[in-house]
């Protein structure tokens, strides 16, 4: 039987706020605000492979970015502590949003409250439960994404057989047009 423990989310993880930087629109990496790249910079203040929390206006949405970038004030890195996986806490976190997104302050340009996000329970099973559970969801994923690239194909190949049908239409009325002069 698998050995869940109950935490406070911020029990399992630390957040580490971005910091502000002079946006351009030169250099290789993108710098992330609220929501989207909002510039690009020659530096970067958070790694590959980083879970990313927007703080403000589009409260609580979660991210994982698998090359570095810039990471404005209007956001926040997720560092999972030894009890838990990194992707784990990343899928947890984003089955999770709507939750998280409730726990801001503010109307016209809401914030994150960590005071209200702090008293979010999570539930974590035994690390060996959590890596499988992420292999799972991965190979989920894949399946997902195998999927969708051979629908798409196979809806590309049934619009290039339509437009070969009209065109024979077309060019079977223009002859017979010609056949009636």
């Amino acid at each position: 039987m698998t050995e869940v423990k109950t935490y406070k989310l911020l029990e399992v993880c630390d957040l580490i706020q971005g910091k502000r930087i002079n946006k351009t629109n030169d250099g290789e990496y993108p710098i992330y605000g609220a929501g989207s790249v909002i510039g690009y910079t020659d530096d970067f203040n958070c790694s590959a492979n980083t879970i990313r929390l927007t703080g403000k206006g589009t409260v609580g949405r979660v991210y994982f970015h698998d090359a570095p970038f810039w990471l404005e004030s209007g956001n926040f890195s997720v560092e999972p502590k030894e009890m838990i996986d990194k992707m784990y806490l990343y899928h947890w976190l984003c089955e999770n949003e709507n939750n998280i997104s409730s726990c801001k302050k503010g109307n016209i340009l809401p914030n994150l409250d960590l005071n209200m996000l702090s008293k979010i329970e999570i539930q974590v099973p035994d690390m060996e439960y959590q890596i499988n559970a992420v292999k799972l969801l991965q190979r989920l994923k894949d399946d997902n994404d195998w999927f969708i690239e051979k629908v798409n194909k196979q809806i590309a190949a049934l619009q290039e057989l339509k437009s070969a049908y009209e065109n024979n239409i077309f060019e079977s009325m223009r002859i017979n047009a010609n056949e009636c002069e």
